[in-house]
């Protein structure tokens, strides 16, 4: 039958109806990435520019799984190489920074939530920032 705008009102609830059901089939999963170590130029300390220090990072990238998966090693690869090749200055940037990244280089992201800590910058105790972003 022939509603509004000469659509098949028929097909087009049919068409939502699939929609729904794949969405329902898909699951929402965390991949969690912990304790990446690497080293990098950050802070904005003078010896911190000049003098790479270690740098955690914790992820946990949420995605509606549906038989397709994010590929956690290509994932790691990529944070590894952005943090390597940036030089950045406050955690805060680099959190900024990254996420963006990460969404736009994996679109099926759906919320991320990023941490990066410089474990030896203070002597008492490990310091770092986290970010929660929903795409």
């Amino acid at each position: 039958m022939l509603g509004v705008l000469g659509v098949d009102s028929d097909n087009l609830s049919h068409n939502t109806k699939n929609t729904k059901e794949v969405k329902k089939e898909a699951t929402l999963l965390c991949l969690e990435i912990e304790n990446l170590r690497l080293q990098a130029i950050i802070g904005i300390l003078d010896f911190e520019r000049t003098t790479p220090q270690a740098l955690l990072i914790d992820a946990k990238i949420f995605y509606y799984y549906d038989g397709k998966f994010l590929d956690y090693a290509r994932i790691v690869e990529f944070i590894k190489n952005d943090l390597v090749s940036e030089k950045y200055g406050l955690v805060e940037e680099l959190l900024l920074s990254l996420s963006a990244k990460l969404k736009a280089e994996f679109s099926e992201i759906h919320k991320l939530h990023l941490c990066a800590k410089k474990p030896d910058i203070l002597e008492s105790c490990i310091v770092g920032a986290s970010l929660w972003k929903e795409f």
